[in-house]
């Protein structure tokens, strides 16, 4: 089945998007030459821990461990704030691995969404917990949308 097909993103648009997200974020695009690109890793998390110092410790804990790596943070999309999955689903795919977190325990829908993606993909995928980063080989078990809203709505994040 094309890619595009399933996921509803054509790869050139899923390379723009990745383009923009750069250029905001860091001042450079990528794939100016693309031998001399960095790796990167993607981290998928909960939009509450945006911008928090839970967030800040996250990132410091992956840079550690992916050292020579861009760190994709899709909290960093100002002007791309959308709810388009198919946006983050194809900047997913042009990361090199993926890290991401829970929130109250549970895999929030999009990130569960974004993990599954990179997995299919073939990316290697890391769970950060306490412990440190843990290799994923299988999707993790995630909230449906309607649970991730629920969810959000408890905490205050959104309103019902």
């Amino acid at each position: 089945m094309p890619e595009t097909a399933r996921y509803g993103v054509e790869p050139k648009a899923a390379t723009e998007a990745l383009r923009v997200l750069m250029r905001h974020t860091y001042g450079r695009d990528p794939f100016s030459n693309v031998q001399r690109r960095r790796k990167a890793v993607y981290f998928a998390h909960a939009q509450p821990v945006y911008g928090t110092e839970e967030e800040k410790a996250d990132l410091a804990r992956i840079s550690q461990h992916f050292s020579g790596y861009t760190i994709v943070n899709p909290a960093d999309i100002k002007e791309y704030h959308i709810r388009d999955m198919d946006f983050y689903l194809g900047v997913v795919g042009k990361c090199d691995a993926l890290v991401f977190t829970r929130f109250g325990g549970f895999v929030m829908g999009g990130v569960g969404k974004e993990a599954t993606r990179a997995l299919e993909l073939g990316k290697k995928v890391y769970e950060l917990t306490d412990a440190g980063l843990v290799r994923v080989k299988e999707a993790p078990k995630y909230l449906s949308h309607e649970e991730t809203v629920a969810l959000l709505v408890k905490v205050g994040f959104r309103k019902a």
